[in-house]
């Protein structure tokens, strides 16, 4: 069989054959005359299955499958070593899109503040996800006292963990600690 390809023979079949089985089970579930949602029967016209088929086969017939194959190809040369780095957006686009759920209302420019990459599911706004938003809040609350006579804080930056693995492994940006979902 010359020019035969099976894939456009598999292409054809299977459309129809789905077609065929949600089209029966449709049919065979309006025959009862229940809708099944409770809200009494729905308006559908009776039909024989040898009309259904004929329609069927009908519907089938005015398909028309085109088979528009990709034919070109392209070579793509890179002249250099791929930079996560520069992959990445800028660390402007950390404040916009990843922000901080722990950012301590009352630190001065003396106070030691440490960022913490934290995984989504644990620096959320909401329960259950905020377990370690309420403890740093908890922290800052303390208002604890270095020797140094410095005041400790902590900020939290929501941040889903691969994105925050990026941006330390590019070291685009890096947080004081990074606490990842796994």
């Amino acid at each position: 069989m010359a020019g035969f390809k099976p894939q456009g023979l598999i292409a054809l079949i299977f459309p129809i054959a789905f077609f065929a089985i949600i089209f029966s089970a449709v049919v065979g579930d309006c025959d009862n005359g229940d809708s099944g949602s409770g809200a009494g029967p729905i308006n559908v016209e009776k039909i024989s299955k040898q009309e259904a088929g004929r329609r069927l086969a009908d519907a089938v017939s005015r398909i028309q499958p085109v088979e528009n194959y990709v034919q070109t190809r392209e070579m793509v040369v890179v002249d250099r070593k791929a930079d996560l780095a520069d992959t990445l957006p800028d660390v402007a686009y950390i404040d916009k899109h990843y922000p901080l759920t722990v950012n301590p209302y009352n630190a001065t420019s003396g106070d030691v503040v440490v960022e913490v990459f934290c995984s989504t599911e644990k620096s959320g706004s909401k329960q259950p996800d905020n377990w370690f938003t309420t403890v740093a809040d908890d922290f800052n609350r303390r208002d604890v006292l270095l020797s140094s006579g410095k005041h400790a804080r902590v900020r939290v930056r929501y941040i889903d963990s691969g994105t925050g693995y990026f941006y330390i492994a590019a070291k685009k940006y890096i947080p004081d600690a990074y606490s990842p979902s796994n």
